[in-house]
């Protein structure tokens, strides 16, 4: 800034002076060569401010990329230590399961208690290990909206409604996590030393409510995570100008692909939907981040991206 307040000061004296000294062939032709390098070096600093600019945009997403990944990595390794504890905890369970069962007579009855033991344990695996991953995605949701905030930042917007978004977020999330790792550390036994043949019934019901109350506590918390995530992208959005240089930056990133591209759909869908919610196991082959077209669902590769991130007003959205 400083360098362009100096250039702009000697661009207009030697305009001044231009103006005030009689004009001769070679004096003009003096002023004009002057001129012409104070335009020059005024445009040589502008050059290096965006370059300088742009650097300090890359380093801080690389900051924050690996920030993420730091965390990603430490909640993963702190869940396998407890997946450890919980299979060694769980083989214990089904040794005094069938020792407690041993006073049963009905076959029939202590196989199907057997077998409801281990569904409760192993839905609450299955369940942690799915939170886990809708958390990770977010997380990496979140270090976009960081990102594209850091970019409007350099540019001289005021993002400071976003920073306080994405560290409400980033405080969901990790409440989030050690509500899956808590959960994750959980063993859930369907008999005591005085259940009868007579109380089975009530025992295994007693369990699979005590796992679906521990399931719905750690939900909300990855709701909460999602929530969060989705008012700091919604904060994002409202702020003007935050997109015109990635605009930019994706038009011509879309004209040096245009041969590539050339086949693929250059239209604005109606939504981009980003589906961050809990599904079964069946859906994970099916992309969750879809473009919603005349009513109906297209996938992403389906369309030019690049074109509709530059010439659409459309922003991804999370399914509420």
């Amino acid at each position: 800034m400083r360098k362009i307040l100096v250039t702009a000061t000697a661009f207009f004296f030697l305009a001044s002076l231009a103006g005030a000294q009689t004009s001769t062939p070679s004096r003009v032709e003096e002023y004009r060569n002057g001129l012409k390098q104070v335009r020059e070096q005024a445009q040589s600093e502008v050059k290096d401010i965006r370059t300088e600019a742009k650097q300090a945009v890359q380093n801080l997403e690389e900051g924050a990329r690996k920030a993420i990944e730091e965390k990603r990595d430490a909640f993963q390794k702190e869940l396998e230590v407890k997946r450890v504890e919980v299979k060694d905890k769980v083989e214990k369970a089904k040794t005094d399961l069938k020792e407690r069962l041993s006073k049963i007579k009905d076959e029939r009855k202590k196989q199907v208690v057997e077998r409801i033991a281990n569904q409760i344990n192993e839905l609450n695996a299955r369940s942690m290990n799915h939170f886990s991953d809708v958390l990770d995605k977010l997380a990496n949701v979140l270090g976009r909206i960081s990102s594209r905030a850091d970019k409007g930042a350099v540019r001289g917007l005021d993002v400071s409604s976003v920073r306080t978004a994405i560290s409400a977020s980033q405080t969901a999330i990790s409440t989030a996590r050690d509500a899956v790792k808590a959960q994750l550390g959980k063993t859930y036994s369907v008999l005591n030393a005085t259940t009868t043949e007579s109380g089975l019934k009530g025992v295994v019901g007693a369990a699979r409510e005590a796992l679906h109350t521990d399931l719905k506590k750690v939900e909300d918390a990855v709701k909460t995570a999602r929530d969060a995530v989705h008012n700091a992208a919604t904060t994002l959005a409202k702020i003007q100008g935050v997109d015109d240089k990635d605009k930019e930056n994706n038009k011509e990133e879309g004209d040096s692909n245009s041969s590539s591209s050339s086949k693929l759909l250059k239209a604005c869908p109606e939504a981009w939907i980003v589906n961050v919610m809990p599904g079964p196991a069946s859906s994970s082959t099916i992309p969750r981040e879809y473009f919603v077209y005349k009513g109906v669902r297209h996938e992403l590769t389906e369309f030019n991206v690049g074109w509709v991130k530059a010439q659409c007003s459309v922003r991804p959205t999370e399914a509420q």
